[in-house]
């Protein structure tokens, strides 16, 4: 994933989890080299990251409740 923020691009890791009700990791460091991808994905092995989770679209959830 690549943002722009002003002038400036950076890249940031996104590990997603779909599976697991819409999981999502970030990485929180300034670079990213073979190494630090290796340690993002041991950290989330084992369990050390920040879960986050994708949020359903509050006008669609609205939808789903409408037609029961």
């Amino acid at each position: 994933m690549v943002l722009k923020q002003s002038n400036h691009c950076f890249a940031k890791q996104v590990l997603l989890d779909i599976p697991d009700a819409g999981a999502y990791y970030v990485y929180d460091g300034n670079s990213i080299t073979t190494e630090e991808i290796r340690l993002f994905i041991q950290d989330y092995d084992d369990e050390r990251l920040e879960r986050r989770e994708l949020q359903e679209d509050e006008e669609e959830g609205q939808e789903g409740k409408n037609s029961e």
